[in-house]
């Protein structure tokens, strides 16, 4: 392989990786995003309301919420929790390469790699800085991260499947009367 072609197979290899991170990132998103929507639904309250009141929490804590609110409803238990499992599953992996440090990612024989470090500050009890150092350290192939799309596609997938007959047993309902002060 000459140097050239070399060079630009390396460009297209990190190009690949970054464009993937970002697919990856906004899949994400979108399952985020339906993790708050079945809270909502299931909460049946004022919508608005909910979501102010879920909007700053993490992850996790949405997690939580949603599990302790279908242990009420009771809504197709099983589904919901390996949609909650699966979701947390795939956020520690996404969680490391967003916000982990990356290597620059290069060209093996067969495929594309990408190295990410996590770093840890070491403090003493008093709370001083005593060192610095990687904590650890995950090798991720292309087809990794490809395949972790696909998952988070999945749940996207999943999500939906669960929203609709609440999203349509809510539109069935009749409107409630609007709030107004005379």
């Amino acid at each position: 392989m000459e140097h050239e072609d070399f060079l630009t197979a390396e460009h297209e290899a990190e190009q690949s990786v970054y464009f993937q991170l970002g697919k990856l990132s906004t899949a994400f998103a979108q399952v985020e995003e339906g993790v708050h929507d079945l809270i909502v639904e299931l909460s049946d309250g004022d919508d608005i309301v909910i979501i102010h009141l879920i909007e700053n929490n993490s992850l996790e804590n949405n997690l939580k919420l949603l599990s302790k609110i279908n242990k009420y409803r009771k809504y197709r238990h099983q589904e919901m929790s390996d949609m909650i499992r699966l979701i947390r599953k795939v956020k520690e992996l996404r969680n490391r390469l967003i916000h982990g440090r990356w290597t620059k990612p290069f060209v093996t024989p067969n495929n594309v790699s990408i190295t990410v470090l996590q770093s840890k500050v070491e403090e003493d009890i008093d709370g001083e800085i005593i060192g610095y150092f990687h904590k650890t350290q995950h090798d991720y192939l292309l087809s990794d991260l490809v395949n972790a799309i696909i998952e988070i596609e999945n749940i996207f997938l999943m999500q939906e499947k669960l929203l609709e007959p609440l999203r349509k047993r809510k539109n069935e309902k009749p409107l409630r009367e609007s709030w107004s002060v005379d």
